[in-house]
């Protein structure tokens, strides 16, 4: 019997309530079509609200107190790391790729720590650097992502950073993500960004993940992490050119906009936020995640391929 590949999709920080199968004014078809045709773990519970800690329990299947990281800022035990399910796979016959954002380790530092993801470290990581890191065999990686035009300037970076960089145009890339287009939304960490979407990192993930699928060797298993790290804010949406129009209606309904704001007794409600919100999840949600589902399905016609779908701190499991 063959052994079935694994495609692991993640987004970051990403509700469990906002998607269009739990009832909300979110269009996400392609997930709702893997949430119908598969199998929802609707009661999964993270072991952290917070993002390193939580992709650490991910990689390794641990809890916080048992690897060590409890808070972010606290780098994973690359001996740690690599006996997870990437390290334990990998030594097992399967080919294992993690592309996107990884946050294994801190990008913060108040020196350099050696590890690609830190951004004092990273400037010494050579061009034709593609792993091995945290028993990942091959890696792709961007630095967070989010707060990208500070992250994303030279010399910081790896794989993302420097695909930006590449023609010389870095700086003015990264002017146009923080170029606000109208109309301004009104919302703290929100706005239209001038981006072209090719160039958003959203982009850059499903385009690798789809390059893997379509070189790999057909007669090795894989096991593939491919990390969004949307939509965790800013939500900097990027436009396709559509009328977002007709999808500025509320995701929450009045009975439960209450009187959140942006942040405790503030004064500017939370909820104006959610258009935005509503814009920036449509084409993220249509774009490089249907492709790399389409593209996986296509992966062999002899071998499985088991599709896993959830977010690090928020949302629950879907897998077919």
């Amino acid at each position: 019997m063959n052994r079935p590949n694994l495609l692991i999709i993640t987004t970051d920080q990403h509700r469990g309530d906002c998607y269009g199968f739990e009832g909300r004014k979110v269009k996400t078809p392609h997930i709702d079509q893997l949430a119908a045709e598969g199998t929802r773990f609707q009661h999964c519970i993270t072991p952290s609200a917070m993002c390193q800690p939580a992709r650490a329990s991910m990689l390794t299947g641990l809890y916080p107190l048992t690897h060590g990281v409890v808070d972010n800022g606290i780098d994973l035990p690359p001996e740690t790391g690599d006996a997870g399910f990437a390290g334990q796979l990998g030594r097992n016959g399967y080919h294992t790729a993690f592309i996107g954002k990884a946050h294994f380790s801190s990008y913060n530092t108040f020196s350099p720590t050696g590890t690609p993801e830190c951004h004092q470290s990273s400037p010494n990581f050579s061009d034709d650097w593609n792993g091995p890191y945290m028993g990942f065999e091959e890696a792709q990686l961007l630095v967070l992502g989010h707060e990208l035009k500070e992250m994303a300037s030279a010399p910081k970076g790896l794989h993302y950073e420097k695909w930006l960089r590449r023609d010389g145009q870095g700086q003015k890339k990264l002017d146009l993500y923080g170029t606000k287009l109208p109309p301004d939304v009104g919302a703290i960490q929100t706005w239209n960004s001038a981006m072209p979407v090719a160039w958003h990192h959203s982009s850059w993930i499903g385009d690798r993940v789809i390059d893997y699928l379509g070189r790999r060797e057909e007669e090795t298993p894989f096991c593939l992490w491919a990390s969004f790290s949307d939509p965790h804010m800013p939500f900097d949406a990027q436009s396709l050119g559509h009328d977002y129009t007709i999808l500025k209606r509320w995701i929450y309904p009045p009975s439960e906009r209450g009187n959140c704001t942006n942040v405790p007794g503030g004064t500017k409600p939370m909820w104006k936020i959610a258009p935005s919100i509503q814009n920036w999840m449509w084409p993220f949600m249509t774009t490089s995640n249907p492709s790399i589902v389409c593209q996986s399905a296509m992966v062999g016609q002899e071998t499985t391929t088991i599709q896993s779908f959830s977010s690090d701190t928020r949302s629950p499991t879907t897998t077919v």
